[in-house]
């Protein structure tokens, strides 16, 4: 919050609309904290390996609900685009084992937090949109991570008798928190509003899948090997984000 104080823009409120701040209200709530302790808890009861299956819930979402809610013309070929860096982003994470991505080990509950999870993520995108339009990319970021984090703080307080200090507070822990803090939490969110200020919400949805393939050639660089389903599966990510790019009238904003 120190952050996003410091580099908010002044005098945005006053041409913010009533529908405006409802829309940052819904959310902070819906689109911000509630996907935090969905996907978290999620997380607690199911693999790691599923949270990056399932995210794929997110830019489906997205585009379903951009084209019902903000009236983005689709055409086949983003749709194909869509559906083909879903089939890359399977590869990717399951190393080309897609039976072992689709068997969904784990808590059948796990497993449905984590799509409902990818779900709740798209209402901040699509909420965002028209918010944008009047309301600065750092602004939207600032109140509405603000607004999650009042809703998020008595739910962490819940579980203070849970922390273990002893573990919780060692250099490399904190150190964490302070990355995801400053890269992800103000870093990576004002990007993302920026972005979306400039092009259409189905576009940003094809975006998300470049996650998987990001953790790929972060494991690459520890030495993890990539086999040939993960090059594929790159291919029709990146096949997905170009694909997005034509037809489907011009960018909002």
């Amino acid at each position: 919050m120190p952050l996003f104080l410091a580099v908010m823009p002044r005098g945005w409120a006053g041409r913010a609309t009533r529908a405006d701040w409802l829309r940052m209200l819904a959310i902070g709530l819906v689109g911000l904290a509630a996907p935090h302790l969905v996907g978290t808890y999620g997380l607690v009861e199911t693999d790691s390996l599923n949270g990056a299956i399932l995210i794929g819930m997110e830019p489906v979402s997205i585009t379903v609900l951009s084209w019902f809610l903000l009236g983005e013309r689709l055409v086949g070929r983003q749709v194909l685009a869509i559906v083909g860096a879903l089939v890359g982003a399977l590869l990717v994470v399951s190393g080309g084992d897609l039976a072992r991505a689709a068997s969904l080990s784990g808590s059948v509950r796990g497993n449905v937090l984590l799509a409902f999870h990818g779900v709740l993520w798209a209402v901040y995108t699509v909420a965002a949109k028209p918010t944008l339009v009047r309301v600065p990319p750092r602004a939207l970021a600032a109140v509405t991570t603000l607004v999650s984090l009042l809703a998020v703080g008595p739910a962490g307080a819940m579980e203070l008798d849970e922390l273990d200090p002893s573990r919780a507070f060692r250099p490399w822990p904190l150190a964490i928190i302070v990355i995801l803090a400053v890269a992800i939490s103000f870093g990576a969110t004002v990007a993302w509003n920026a972005a979306l200020k400039r092009i259409k919400a189905v576009q940003m949805a094809a975006l998300i899948f470049l996650q998987p393939l990001t953790g790929a050639v972060l494991g690459a660089v520890r030495g993890e090997r990539l086999g040939l389903a993960a090059f594929v599966g790159a291919a029709l990510i990146l096949a997905g984000v170009f694909g997005t790019r034509s037809g489907g009238g011009e960018p909002q904003g």
